[in-house]
């Protein structure tokens, strides 16, 4: 059975390379937010979801527990409308990966010299929830959907600046 409440210790799991990555979580696009976490927790067993919204991006997310070190994110636009990514619409059901690297800059290097289009996003005022460094690969990959890039340990304390809901009350 999973635990929900256990956080992840990304330490313990040190990188070897500085430009390697690790999988941290997967997002799908939802059009009701709380209806699909209650899907997806049932799912999965898990009891509560951590939910936070994203005020300068009008967004609301929910973060379940899935398994050690990794979580299923749902994201709902504050209009329920599809969302936007670097000018790229993504409709309901569509997905992005995230992956948290050791060492971010040096992860963006190699990508772009292996041929890739990646965007960096470096923290930014306008998005002062989301304050960290953070780059998106655009190259089309199988599927079709944006990788997301980020430090290691940083979804983590964006879930645990979450809060906790109860399946009972959602």
């Amino acid at each position: 059975m999973i635990t929900d409440t256990a956080q992840p210790n990304f330490q313990e799991f040190p990188l070897t390379e500085p430009s390697s990555a690790r999988f941290s979580h997967a997002a799908v696009i939802v059009p009701q937010l709380e209806e699909a976490s209650r899907f997806y927790a049932r799912l999965v067993g898990a009891n509560s979801v951590r939910v936070m919204e994203i005020p300068e991006l009008k967004l609301r997310n929910a973060f379940i527990h899935v398994g050690d070190r990794t979580y299923f994110e749902l994201i709902q636009t504050a209009s329920g409308e599809p969302m936007r990514v670097l000018g790229e619409e993504l409709a309901h059901g569509q997905q992005m990966m995230c992956f948290e690297c050791r060492d971010l800059p040096t992860a963006v290097e190699q990508l772009r010299a292996d041929g890739h289009d990646v965007i960096d996003l470096p923290r930014s005022p306008e998005t002062a929830t989301l304050a960290f460094d953070r780059a998106w690969i655009r190259r089309r990959v199988r599927g079709e959907f944006p990788i997301e890039l980020v430090p290691v340990g940083v979804v983590a304390e964006l879930v645990a600046a979450s809060t906790e809901i109860s399946l009972a009350d959602l």
